[in-house]
């Protein structure tokens, strides 16, 4: 989710990626999970991106919030 300056939502739509494990042994050994995004800011300022991930087996929820500056080109 990418977030103005003000705390307003910039695109219409969040991004929604999910990572699928049946193998429920192994889940307490991955320590990491990646992914690869992109995004187009047609502005220069302050944002932030917000993830949220959610462990729907563990019923468990962890979010993660960080700041993004974009330059004037």
């Amino acid at each position: 989710l990418v977030l103005d300056g003000e705390g307003g939502q910039v695109l219409t739509k969040p991004s929604n990626v999910t990572y699928k494990n049946d193998d429920r042994e192994a889940l307490p050994g991955i320590s990491q999970v990646s992914f690869n995004g992109s995004m187009v800011l047609n502005r220069a300022g302050n944002f932030s991106l917000r993830f949220k991930f959610t462990d729907i087996p563990g019923g468990k929820v962890s979010r993660f919030e960080m700041p993004l500056h974009v330059a004037d080109p």
